[in-house]
């Protein structure tokens, strides 16, 4: 299994990932990433690698070619790993200038119709198929049971809007994102996500990997954060969904609680 470790912002986390067997780094250059790194951080990040022992990346999000290669050259890069919808000609023009590209796609995605002719090195496809091999890896599989098995978990609450976390930094697609609202869904506790009145919505369970429903309910002190009103409607279908024991929110957002549960 081919493993690389994404969003690495510090020396020591890029260290403790090759101790760990990652094959592959990769920086995130995409503007509103949390995990946002600049130039001069990731060179002088990339100088204190073994440069033989591992592959580094630069991730990018509908950014100029131009701005790739340059980066990615200037940081000492091996490859790009593109995630926005660059057409073929933008990728092309960053193989020819860089070792190694990625291009990522949703399964679902139209593009992947012509994904075969793609000009990247490989294609990164968010499939059922990967989950299923991410699974079959001993340590993955430790890691869930592990999270099974705690006697207390630390959750946050999240939602389907534009400005979420899981949406705009492209980790649920914008199909995926239509087909969890048509199927009711309202928000998301550890990306299980549940409809208003807290009953799960299974639409992208087959490529998931996370605590299962059932397991986070047995862990016997499930502390949820969220704050803001307007993850109102979020935090009353998690509390509906009866996953958590606690919740830690702001006095505003404790209100808009409140208020949207007297009317039901």
């Amino acid at each position: 299994m081919f493993v690389k470790i994404c969003g690495i912002t510090s020396e020591e986390d890029a260290l403790l990932a090759i101790a760990l067997g990652a094959d592959a780094l990769g920086f995130v250059f995409a503007p509103g990433s949390p995990r946002m790194v600049t130039s001069e951080d990731a060179e002088d990040i990339v100088k204190r690698l073994p440069h033989d022992e591992v592959l580094t990346f630069g991730v990018f999000r509908d950014e100029r070619p131009e701005r790739v290669t340059d980066i990615v050259n200037r940081v000492g890069l091996k490859g790009a790993q593109l995630h926005g919808r660059e057409p073929a000609a933008e990728v092309a023009y960053v193989r020819e200038r860089v070792r190694l590209v990625i291009q990522g796609y949703a399964a679902g995605d139209p593009a992947l119709e012509t994904a075969a002719e793609s000009p990247a090195d490989i294609v990164l496809v968010d499939s059922p198929d990967i989950k299923d091999a991410m699974l079959r890896d001993g340590s993955i599989r430790a890691a869930l049971e592990s999270a099974a098995s705690r006697e207390m978990a630390l959750v946050g609450i999240g939602t389907l809007d534009e400005s979420a976390p899981l949406i705009r930094f492209g980790h649920i697609s914008a199909r995926d994102r239509r087909r969890l609202l048509a199927a009711g869904a309202i928000g998301d506790v550890c990306t299980r996500f549940f409809t208003p009145d807290g009953e799960p919505v299974h639409v992208l369970d087959d490529r998931l990997i996370a605590i299962e429903w059932d397991e986070l309910k047995r862990i016997p002190l499930v502390v949820a954060m969220a704050a803001g009103v307007d993850k109102r409607d979020a935090i009353l279908g998690a509390l509906r969904a009866a996953c958590m024991n606690v919740l830690i929110t702001d006095a505003a957002t404790a209100r808009a609680v409140l208020k949207g549960a007297a009317r039901g």
